[in-house]
């Protein structure tokens, strides 16, 4: 009985393990199930996504990636991710090579999506999938329509000139301009068509000051200046960078969105002027919105604006945190490109760059936590969306995922089998003990490692 009770010990031991983990660790990410013309694995790599994410409800538009390939260049196209099926469609490639440029505006068509990069093209998205490239080269981009595209002309080499461009070739409109001294610094930042006309938004910053200008120009209308934002040239009063403000313009200057209403905003309270420009802002009143991703490149703690209150990004512990609450054990999946946007039934949705997401309430918590069932199922399922990224999972898979179930549950079944041929075969038991025990020491690595995520 000494085998059976060290048996005992070592399975115990083992659910110790497991059981320390779950209550340790937050659940890991969903993972995503990609289909679509697209979707064919490439030795089970996943598409990367990369730049601001594009919200239309619950649905999430992202430039990736495709088909990543060990050697050569993967082709680039987009993403719908639906989080709430779990579902991501890869019907929208661009073409053989990598996707350069990243989301810069769009607008709803009937017959299909139009999107802006920040490289130049204009692209239009087919409801039944494939893209049709609008623009080749539209650079300075600031607004797109169903019928045109708005650029910054900027014909002289300071004054800033933005036009209507007709996607079918027409003429040309231009829109007011705004004159721009050899010292300051100009740009158009948003269009917006109305039934009037074009209106169009412009920032001027002149050297060494401590204001930033923002002007408008309504329909047939000579820019004006409309609000005068401070400008912190010293450094962030919230102490981390700022980025991905939600916002817009309206007759008074910049807006944000505050639940369901949109707020006038005074960066002076909150920080830098100059960040009301960066790459998230609401699109022309269609239900879209852009996003900036959640992290840079080096994880440096981020403070954002969204939906009323701002945010701390950071990593801790190895994982990714808002507002110091921890999302996931494992920050390869929810990391750098990974964007925060608002659920369509309240609360968030946390999109890593692979596809992998989380589900938040109002407060950061999680809402999409794993049952322990699931979390041991899991482990079994990451050898197939993992093993190209990890040696853990792509080397002696059968024999790794049998020693997993094996340790976990191989005893019980074994200890049955051997009570009930006692009798007739006394050592059956015992012998049963100890070559589990023997097989389970031996693979006491492998399950360390395969339960580090658990």
């Amino acid at each position: 009985m000494r085998l059976v009770a060290l048996a005992l010990i070592v399975y115990f031991a083992a659910w110790v393990r497991v059981g320390f983990q779950v209550v340790t660790q937050p659940s890991p990410a969903q993972p995503m199930r990609f289909v679509g013309a697209f979707a064919t694995p490439d030795e089970g790599r996943l598409p990367h996504c990369h730049g601001p994410a594009l919200v239309a409800g619950d649905a999430i538009w992202r430039t990736c990636e495709y088909s990543l390939q060990h050697q050569g260049n993967p082709g680039g196209g987009f993403i719908r991710f639906d989080p709430a099926t779990g579902e991501a469609r890869m019907d929208w490639r661009l073409r053989d090579q990598p996707l350069h440029g990243e989301l810069q505006t769009a607008a709803w068509a009937e017959d299909g999506l139009r999107v802006a990069l920040r490289g130049g093209a204009v692209l239009r998205l087919k409801p039944e999938g494939g893209v049709e490239v609008l623009t080749e080269d539209a650079r300075g981009v600031i607004a797109v329509a169903a019928d045109a595209v708005v650029v910054d002309g900027n014909p002289r080499v300071r004054d800033v000139a933005p036009e209507v461009r007709p996607f079918d070739g027409g003429e040309v409109l231009a829109l007011p301009p705004l004159e721009c001294p050899v010292s300051h610094v100009c740009q158009a930042q948003r269009a917006r068509r109305g039934a009037d006309g074009w209106t169009v938004w412009y920032s001027r910053e002149a050297p060494g000051a401590d204001t930033l200008e923002l002007l408008r120009a309504g329909p047939g209308e000579a820019p004006a200046v409309v609000q005068s934002l401070p400008i912190d040239r010293e450094t962030s009063p919230l102490g981390a960078k700022l980025d991905g403000r939600l916002l817009a313009f309206d007759e008074r200057g910049i807006a944000v969105r505050v639940g369901d209403a949109w707020a006038y905003l005074d960066p002076g309270a909150d920080g830098e002027a100059r960040w009301a420009f960066d790459q998230t802002a609401v699109v022309d009143a269609d239900g879209l919105r852009l996003f900036a991703p959640a992290f840079e490149i080096d994880f440096g703690p981020v403070v954002r604006w969204l939906d009323g209150g701002w945010h701390r990004f950071a990593r801790q512990d190895g994982g990714l945190a808002v507002d110091g609450a921890p999302l996931d054990a494992d920050a390869r999946w929810l990391g750098p490109s990974s964007v925060l946007a608002p659920a369509a039934g309240g609360g968030f949705w946390l999109l890593g760059a692979f596809g992998t997401h989380v589900r938040l309430d109002a407060g950061f918590a999680r809402t999409d936590t794993l049952s322990l069932p699931a979390r041991l199922r899991r482990v079994v399922e990451r050898f197939g969306f993992l093993r190209s990224y990890n040696d853990l999972y792509l080397y002696g898979a059968p024999v790794k995922i049998a020693g997993y179930l094996l340790t976990l549950f191989g005893l019980p079944p074994l200890l049955l089998l051997g009570f009930a041929l006692r009798r007739r075969r006394p050592r059956v038991l015992p012998t049963a003990a100890a070559l589990w025990s023997l097989a389970v020491v031996g693979f006491g690595w492998w399950f360390w490692q395969l339960t580090r995520h658990l």
